[in-house]
């Protein structure tokens, strides 16, 4: 089954332990300090070795930054 087109445009609203990068949300070109951001504030809250950061695009995804303990249910939720 395809995921509607919809919940991909509201990934944020749907899985909100999902981090999205500013610049994707607001149809920029990618943004490597917004990407520091984020991690670094993963680390500072204790979470660093929560999350899994690719810095690449070929990372095959349009999000760079999976939040591992909640992944796994949006995937169970949506890619069933």
């Amino acid at each position: 089954m395809a995921i509607p087109k919809s919940v991909w445009e509201n990934l944020d609203k749907n899985s909100p332990a999902l981090v999205l990068s500013w610049c994707h949300l607001n149809n920029r070109k990618h943004d490597g300090g917004q990407h520091r951001a984020i991690r670094e504030t993963y680390g500072k809250a204790g979470l660093g070795d929560k999350g899994l950061y690719f810095s690449s695009p070929k990372a095959g995804h349009e999000y760079d930054f999976y939040h591992l303990n909640e992944i796994m249910t949006f995937f169970d939720k949506f890619c069933k």
